[in-house]
C-alpha cells in the first residue's frame, strides 16, 4: 500500500471512531448470530487451508 492510501485510511478510521467509538462492538443480536455460527461448523480464518478449499465443500 502506498502512503497516500494509508493516510486516507487512518483519517477515515479516526473520523469513524470520533463519530461512534463503539462502532467495532457487536450488538446483542450480532453476538448471538456469531455464537450460533461458531457452533454450526464455523471454521476460524486462521484454521482455513487456503491452498485446499475443496476439503471444506459439503
Amino acid at each position: 500500500m502506498n502512503n497516500r492510501y494509508r493516510s486516507k485510511e487512518k483519517f477515515i478510521r479516526k473520523s469513524v471512531l470520533a463519530w461512534d467509538p463503539d462502532f467495532t462492538k457487536a450488538t446483542p443480536d450480532e453476538m448471538k448470530s456469531m455464537e450460533e455460527a461458531e457452533k454450526s461448523g464455523f471454521i476460524p480464518e486462521e484454521e482455513i487451508d487456503w491452498n485446499d478449499l475443496g476439503k471444506y465443500a459439503q
